[in-house]
């Protein structure tokens, strides 16, 4: 109760590692946790947080492996890491964000020193993701968000 409040949407997640067959169904468990969490919510204040199975507040995510579970909070939104997604359309050969950060990376650029010179002059992603280096932007934050 301490990460969500009752305005919060959230969905919980599942990734089973090694576990018993009592275990084996993702979908079961994930739905075992959530209501666990609503529980919490109806004894203490009469009231639940909603479900959000598309664009949740908070997302949680439990894993188990061996006996033992870990639950997170993810802060990464709704998506992979690797989808920046400050596009909204991806050309076929296009760089991808991801690739082009750890093209940057792996050169130990260090933008507050260094100027960058893109030899690729394509769409702009290395240049694109340097920016977002230089300006301490995380990966992510400036996903491409189709609602209106």
């Amino acid at each position: 109760l301490d990460y969500i409040k009752l305005s919060n949407t959230f969905k919980c997640d599942t990734i089973l590692g090694e576990v018993s067959n009592d275990l084996s169904h993702s979908h079961f468990t994930s739905l075992t946790i959530k209501n666990s969490i609503i529980d919490q919510f109806r004894e203490k204040m009469n009231e639940r947080p909603s479900i959000d199975m598309d664009d949740p507040d908070v997302i949680l995510l439990l894993y188990l492996h061996k006996n033992k579970g870990s639950l997170y909070r993810v802060w990464s939104g709704n998506q992979s890491m690797h989808k920046r997604g400050y596009r909204d359309v991806i050309h076929k050969a296009m760089l991808r964000e991801s690739t082009a950060a750890a093209l940057l990376q792996l050169s130990n650029y260090q933008p507050m020193i260094e100027e960058l010179i893109d030899p690729m002059c394509g769409s702009g992603t290395i240049a694109i993701e340097a920016a977002l280096l230089l300006c301490n932007t995380a990966p992510g934050l400036l996903r491409y968000n189709k609602q209106t």
